[in-house]
């Protein structure tokens, strides 16, 4: 990786050998090695987008929870998508995994006669 005080030299004595000769002009091709570099910042980058958009969910599901006390699956799906939905639009999946992360650390629980009925834990 080069950074801001990352020195170059000029070395005068290297040449190509093309078919037998000697040849003193070349090209050498750095993109390559740059693209490497921004795919894995920008690899970097989606896995913090991912991590910000799971603590959204997790924010906006403890918020609801914490205003209706007691919500089916249904509802919380759909207030979490209209609460996101100016940053962005949660797929179910990733509803679904908050859910079940919120129930094993206690902060909202199935009920016990109706496992599609969420109550929230205070």
């Amino acid at each position: 990786d080069f950074n801001d005080s990352t020195l170059f030299f000029i070395n005068h004595d290297f040449h190509f050998v093309k078919n037998g000769k000697e040849q003193h002009r070349g090209r050498i091709n750095l993109i390559g090695r740059l693209q490497l570099s921004m795919e894995s910042s920008a690899t970097k980058e989606h896995e913090d987008i991912v991590a910000l958009r799971e603590f959204r969910v997790q924010e906006a599901a403890v918020k609801i929870m914490k205003m209706r006390k007691t919500i089916t699956s249904a509802q919380l799906q759909t207030e979490l998508v209209e609460m996101l939905k100016p940053m962005f639009i949660p797929n179910r999946k990733l509803i679904k995994e908050q859910i079940d992360w919120l129930i094993e650390n206690r902060f909202i629980e199935r009920k016990d006669d109706d496992i599609n009925t969420f109550v929230y834990v205070s």
